[in-house]
């Protein structure tokens, strides 16, 4: 059986890790093809902010 304190959960507060594996998966994948010094561009989509927060910043 598996207890509420075994199952993965994640918090606003660690929304940002989940951005941040994206990119780093994708570095790697870059990576593996050698593809790591050609030109790349990626979108970003949001459909609201959370609670308290009144602006994005996106950076490369």
């Amino acid at each position: 059986m598996i207890t509420e304190d075994q199952q993965l959960t994640v918090q606003p507060e660690d929304y940002s890790l989940l951005t941040d594996l994206y990119q780093l998966t994708m570095a790697a994948c870059y990576l593996g093809e050698g593809m790591a010094e050609q030109r790349a561009s990626f979108e970003i989509f949001v459909r609201r902010l959370p609670a308290g927060y009144g602006y994005l910043i996106a950076m490369v």
